[in-house]
């Protein structure tokens, strides 16, 4: 009988058997593969995460713990009490921020965790796709990865960080064409632009720009004009709260531009964008510039044609924010110089195509483009056609929408155009001659 208890008996052991298909492959903990091993506890410590319902910053921390303190205040007020009752209830309340306080830091001991865990899969990844590297340079990558250093580190920096040889054209191709990498990198992203704005916004005085006379290409605007009036006129605190949900969006992905990082929630309609803090000057000075031009390129291509904003600061900080309307991207299609003869030859975009066959999809074409030849012909400004800045899609009862979803301008500033002008002027032409 005792020997029977030890091996478990026949039954059992015959009701495993026959719940295993004749083909599957059991895979034990120890024949797994690192990499596996490492995803496993990613997805366990990721799941951890997203069940977390406490405070995720120290501002938010800092509010429930006074939270506390204020119902136990209002429990015993205008209400006799003894003093015992007030030392447990005193008791009873240091018990609960403790445990806050604990759970929060539990919470960033497996924040930082994952973290590295999924920067260590992004170099395994890097090495898988031909990159070679040494334990130093792994070791100071991961440490950059898992950094909030990366939020404000340019892609065509983070190459050179990483050790990747930008000579190398046949490993950067490979890497331009996966996908998984760019997810992987894109998690890393979210989650550390997540507590940099949680930082910068929870709890702070959220207002709209204005109020402040600046200088662009010789005109004076006002800072509230680079805001669209249909956001600006939601309010403060209705913006603070859309702020809030963005930053809470267990599912929202993140992006990273040239000059402006950006959060898009899953099912909001809007994306907040903050400004990278950039070292170079001129940088700088371009991406003010870009973001001030705002209201001259709306009232000169018309504002259907850009995304809606509100551009706000927080406390006083001069930095920028921008809350923008969200562009469904993937439904719409990225026109650019290097795709314009694919479309025209019906290579690409064939829903374009068929659409710019109808005159009120070309009566729109024609507006947007006088819209940009006016910008030029007014302020020597050509909008730029080289990046995935200009998006078309068409809707399921073929109306053509057009989006010019980064602004930003080549400002000719010599008598001759630059080349980049020329291009823009190049695919402006081309959009006539075929279309209009």
């Amino acid at each position: 009988m005792e020997e029977e208890q030890l091996s478990g008996g026949e039954g059992p052991k015959d009701n495993i058997e026959q719940s295993i298909e004749p083909n599957e492959t059991i895979i034990t903990e120890e024949e797994k593969t690192p990499e596996q091993l490492r995803t496993e506890h990613i997805n366990s410590l990721g799941q951890e995460l997203d069940n977390y319902e406490g405070p995720r910053s120290d501002q938010e921390l800092a509010q429930r713990l006074e939270d506390i303190r204020h119902q136990y205040v209002s429990a015993t007020e205008n209400v006799a009490v003894s003093d015992n009752t007030r030392e447990e209830l005193s008791q009873k309340m240091e018990g609960e921020i403790a445990a806050f306080k604990e759970r929060m830091n539990g919470f960033e001991e497996n924040r930082l965790e994952v973290n590295r865990l999924r920067s260590e899969d992004m170099i395994t990844s890097l090495e898988s796709l031909g990159a070679k590297m040494s334990d130093e340079s792994k070791t100071k990558a991961i440490e950059l990865l898992s950094s909030p250093q990366i939020v404000h580190v340019d892609r065509r920096e983070l190459i050179e960080l990483l050790g990747i040889d930008k000579n190398d054209k046949e490993l950067i191709q490979r890497l331009s064409r996966d996908r998984a990498f760019f997810d992987k990198y894109g998690k890393l992203l979210r989650e550390q632009l997540v507590g940099e704005n949680q930082e910068m916004f929870l709890g702070a005085d959220i207002k709209l720009a204005g109020g402040q006379e600046v200088q662009i290409d010789d005109e004076t605007i006002d800072l509230a004009e680079l805001s669209d009036s249909e956001i600006a006129s939601l309010g403060e605190d209705e913006i603070k709260h859309i702020i809030a949900s963005i930053l809470r969006d267990k599912e929202s992905s993140a992006g990273q531009g040239m000059f402006w990082n950006v959060l898009v929630p899953k099912d909001l309609e809007y994306v907040l964008k903050t400004e990278r803090k950039l070292k170079d000057l001129k940088e700088i000075k371009y991406s003010r510039e870009s973001l001030l031009r705002y209201p001259i390129i709306r009232d000169n291509i018309g504002k259907e044609f850009l995304p809606k904003q509100a551009v706000l600061q927080t406390g006083d900080s001069e930095q920028l924010h921008v809350l923008q309307e969200k562009m469904p991207l993937s439904e719409m299609t990225s026109v650019r110089n290097n795709n314009i003869d694919g479309l025209i030859s019906g290579e690409y975009g064939q829903e374009i195509v068929e659409a710019l066959k109808q005159d009120k999809n070309k009566k729109k074409l024609r507006a947007f483009v006088e819209g940009v030849e006016k910008l030029y012909e007014e302020h020597k400004l050509m909008i730029d056609t080289i990046g995935d800045n200009l998006f078309f899609s068409v809707s399921e009862d073929g109306e053509l929408d057009i989006k010019l979803v980064d602004y930003g301008a080549f400002k000719q500033r010599w008598e001759e155009p630059s080349d980049d002008i020329k291009e823009s002027f190049q695919f402006i032409k081309k959009l006539k001659s075929v279309y209009l």
